[in-house]
């Protein structure tokens, strides 16, 4: 007896389905003839969190037209989220050193704080979950220290005031004569604060003295 032929399975190309949802990749087989398995899924940095971020076979390979040519689909989670460390307290170095171990960006703030110099007063965010490569914001003690106001043209009791006010004390008045002062002198009226040593700007421990350089009377 002759044989009977046997019925050839149209072959169709497996589609691209990376970047796309479950249902609209769920879809896309279903017209295609296909069957699909959706394995676990797992976290990744390009990929937005429900879209398909792998398939198994690749996309545009022939495969028999069946439901029984299945297409694994590995769906994404996002980015993994990983717990900002505390560093609070450490010194500036250790904090860089752990968040940069965990993943993290680090920004660095200078302050003054009662907090020993070289060490964190505080931290932003903290004790939360991010994906790794966000910037952490750590604010560094530069020890109890203060600027020396700016008080050039004030007169002795706005300057004296000024320096008070910043947590510092005037130490020494030096009255300079037009001789002392050169140019100066036609720029600054008599008894006017001329200068300041340490100077306007200058990070002092509080507490600290300060000179003033007064135009004599």
């Amino acid at each position: 007896m002759p044989e009977t032929p046997t019925a050839l399975v149209p072959q169709v190309p497996v589609p691209d389905l990376v970047g796309k949802t479950e249902a609209e990749a769920r879809a896309q087989l279903q017209a295609q003839g296909l069957g699909v398995f959706v394995a676990e899924p797992r976290n990744s940095d390009v990929i937005t969190a429900g879209m398909v971020m792998e398939q198994f076979p690749p996309a545009q390979v022939p495969v028999a037209q069946a439901a029984s040519s299945i297409v694994t689909l590995t769906l994404s989670l996002g980015p993994e989220l990983v717990l900002v460390p505390d560093v609070q307290r450490t010194r500036a170095s250790d904090a860089q050193n752990l968040l940069a171990a965990a993943g993290f960006q680090v920004q660095v703030q200078q302050e003054a704080s009662t907090i020993s110099e070289g060490f964190v007063i505080r931290q932003d965010p903290v004790n939360v979950k991010l994906p790794r490569g966000q910037t952490i914001t750590i604010v560094v003690s530069i020890g109890n220290k203060v600027a020396v106001p700016e008080i050039t043209g004030m007169n002795e009791a706005e300057a004296r005031a000024a320096i008070q006010a910043a947590g510092l004390f005037v130490s020494f008045v030096d009255v300079q004569g037009c001789d002392k002062l050169g140019d100066l002198c036609n720029q600054f009226g008599p008894g006017t604060i001329v200068s300041s040593v340490p100077r306007p700007g200058t990070l002092v421990e509080r507490g600290s003295g300060v000179t003033l350089g007064q135009r004599a009377p």
